[in-house]
């Protein structure tokens, strides 16, 4: 029960939902293109959407308030995901192994750099994934930690220039860039 609204959160299990007190713990596509995260749902867990290969575009509703790592995982046909403008927490690496990801939008506004925050550190900014169509890529000021799926199996990108403040590169983050030098 929610104290403040007295809302039940949301519960579901089915075929293709498993929603615990408005946590997604897991889903099961069968085949969805468009998948829109239920209203009540609150938060994705780790995994929660792993290994859907036919899902093309994910619309997180806006009740959702937090993305753990690896929600979206090995996704390899996503291409595009909606996010709502609501203050949600991105946990670092909540987009993971998503190659074929190419539009992220915050409300309206389309992203090129998607970017988290440690809860405990808001100052630490982490590079999640570039979702720009540049070939020459120069990352803003103010990122520390590039992730592993950051720039990983981007065919367009030539160059990428990193901001001085960078104190990690996963080992993966430039993974099968073909093109860069």
């Amino acid at each position: 029960m929610d104290e403040s609204t007295g809302n039940k959160a949301l519960t579901l299990h089915d075929d293709t939902w498993y929603i615990t007190n408005g946590v997604l713990e897991n889903f099961n596509g069968n085949g969805e293109k468009v998948v829109i995260i239920p209203p009540g749902v609150t938060e994705v867990d780790i995994s929660a959407f792993l290994l859907e290969d036919e899902i093309e575009t994910i619309i997180v509703s806006d009740t959702v308030k937090k993305l753990e790592y690896s929600s979206f995982d090995s996704l390899d046909s996503l291409k595009t995901l909606y996010l709502p403008d609501n203050g949600l927490q991105l946990c670092p690496g909540f987009i993971c192994n998503c190659t074929s990801l190419k539009e992220i939008y915050l409300g309206e506004n389309k992203l090129e750099f998607v970017t988290a925050a440690y809860e405990d550190d808001s100052e630490y900014t982490y590079l999640v994934t570039y979702a720009g169509d540049k070939s020459d890529v120069i990352v803003p000021d103010g990122y520390k930690e590039i992730g592993e799926s950051a720039f990983r199996k981007n065919k367009n990108i030539n160059s990428v220039a990193l901001p001085q403040g960078i104190t990690r590169v996963d080992s993966c983050a430039f993974k099968d860039c073909d093109n860069l030098s």
